[in-house]
């Protein structure tokens, strides 16, 4: 069997760490392992291998997903999650027709003052904005033109988030991040980060999430509003940095084991 990890060239670059441990982990259940970069004109060059290779999609590209899943190869994360992790207003959609509590969100700017601001394809926290006057909005649409974006109501408790590890449907780990500078919360942009075991409340909600979209490894990101948690974002090719640095728990060991622990004759 082979493992083939998919990403793009950029992206390798900057998580050569995190491709090692999969390498790693291969090789000590005796798999294949190899690193394919994908572009554009790339994404229907995978026929030639074979049919029991299994994809970790890290591109974010859920049409290379779908495509890769029409050809009847096993891709981690599904399509579907591929997509809603990577269009943060597709997710926002979904995720309000199956009733899960989230910040409003709205298409257009909303005439009140502040909202958050989101391309909606932005990752890392970069491009989350929070929109307090004429002014700001202008310059974060102008920062922003041509790119979907996606409004949201801006919640009562910012500064704080957890992370939810979801490997194979089941919460895996749980990280609390926290910043006293900015109303984004992400370690990569500065804020703390802590392990910590999910409450009753947030389970609870993970369980409602999972009950309607099944997540292999991916991670569900919550916020706090009026002291309940709701939904924030899906993080399709989650980052693990900070799992890693602040716990003992090998998240890509985990996935590995649950994942062949299902694979038939392994």
């Amino acid at each position: 069997m082979l493992l083939v990890m998919l990403y793009h060239r950029s992206d390798a670059e900057k998580n050569r760490e995190y491709i090692a441990l999969f390498r790693n982990e291969c090789r000590k259940r005796g798999l294949g392992f190899a690193l394919h970069t994908v572009d554009e004109d790339e994404a229907g060059c995978f026929c030639s291998f074979p049919a029991d290779t299994v994809f970790i999609n890290r591109s974010r590209e859920w049409k290379l997903a779908e495509s890769l899943e029409q050809h009847g190869f096993r891709v981690y994360n599904s399509s579907l999650v591929a997509r809603l992790g990577n269009d943060k207003a597709a997710a926002a959609k979904q995720f309000g027709e199956w009733g899960i509590p989230m910040m409003k969100s709205y298409e257009k700017a909303p005439e009140h003052y502040p909202f958050v601001m989101k391309s909606c394809s932005g990752h890392g926290g970069s491009e989350v904005f929070l929109i307090r006057s004429d002014a700001e909005l202008f310059e974060k649409q102008k920062q922003l033109a041509g790119r979907p974006v996606l409004y949201q109501e801006f919640c009562d408790c910012p500064g704080k988030d957890l992370r939810l590890y979801i490997v194979k449907n089941r919460i895996a780990a749980a990280m609390l991040r926290e910043s006293a500078d900015d109303f984004r919360s992400n370690y990569s942009l500065g804020g703390s980060a802590r392990p910590v075991d999910p409450g009753k409340k947030e389970r609870a909600l993970a369980e409602r999430i999972l009950s309607h979209i099944s997540l292999d490894f991916a991670a569900i990101d919550l916020i706090y509003h009026r002291g309940e948690p709701v939904f924030n974002e899906l993080e399709d090719a989650a980052g693990s940095r900070m799992l890693y640095r602040f716990s003992d728990i090998d998240i890509v060991a985990v996935f590995m084991d649950q994942l062949f622990s299902s694979v038939p004759g392994r």
